[in-house]
């Protein structure tokens, strides 16, 4: 793949490369913002591995957005706030005052 900014922006990890090469920083200084190491980032720009959640505040601080379509439904809108969070199942049923297993069925 090349260092150029994609054509085409699909993926997290093409956000993030785009984000990356326009503000002219390295895969280091953006693995320090975010939190995870150097080879992480290489990995989510080549779409070789998907970030997890518990990451994606950081990354939607980076980007400055949510790179994830927007919810077009409730179960989307859950899915959404827990990326924005990071949280897990059981921390968004938690925070919204729902059964974990009612949660995971919503979100199927």
């Amino acid at each position: 793949m090349s260092l150029k900014n994609p054509r085409q922006i699909k993926t997290l990890g093409d956000h993030i490369r785009r984000c990356r090469l326009d503000q002219g920083l390295s895969q280091g200084q953006v693995a320090k913002r975010v939190g995870v190491s150097e080879a992480t980032i290489y990995r989510w720009e080549r779409n070789e591995t998907s970030a997890q959640i518990h990451h994606m505040p950081k990354i939607i601080k980076f980007v400055g957005y949510d790179p994830e379509p927007q919810p077009n439904n409730v179960a989307e809108a859950l899915l959404a706030a827990r990326r924005t969070h990071g949280w897990t199942r059981r921390q968004a049923a938690k925070a919204f005052e729902l059964d974990e297993s009612t949660l995971a069925r919503v979100e199927l």
